[in-house]
């Protein structure tokens, strides 16, 4: 888990620049909570801003310039490593399986699912559980 007090280091990737606008539009509407610290339209920019950042958030698309499943290998090797959460188009169960099994946290269908709500309640703290 984060520091709830500071702002949680984001680097978000597409290779589609205004899928990429999009989603640091939405980041920046909760600057109290993420900072997004680097922006990347392929996977090799990705790490790349992965390994000057530090981030503890990141959000990719699964389909792009040396992306795709061998992406999450590399995301799923990093330590530490990031929570990752993957947005695609193509969300099947099958690609879901094979991301997450490789690095990813969670697969987001692009477009449909809010990237920014699964983030949050991805690195909230527990609720605490009564005795």
């Amino acid at each position: 888990m984060v520091d709830p007090c500071t702002p949680v280091r984001t680097v978000l990737a597409d290779d589609e620049p205004a899928v990429l606008d999009a989603l640091v539009g939405l980041f920046a509407s909760a600057a109290d909570q993420v900072q997004v610290v680097a922006t990347a339209s392929s996977g090799d920019e990705l790490v790349e801003a992965i390994a000057q950042h530090a981030p503890e958030l990141v959000v990719t698309d699964v389909h792009m310039p040396n992306g795709g499943e061998a992406l999450f290998d590399r995301l799923g090797a990093l330590d530490p490593k990031p929570v990752v959460i993957a947005v695609s188009g193509i969300a099947s169960a099958t690609l879901r399986r094979r991301i997450t099994s490789a690095g990813a946290d969670r697969l987001l269908r692009k477009g449909l699912d809010d990237p920014l709500s699964a983030a949050m309640a991805l690195l909230s703290p527990p609720e605490p559980t009564e005795i």
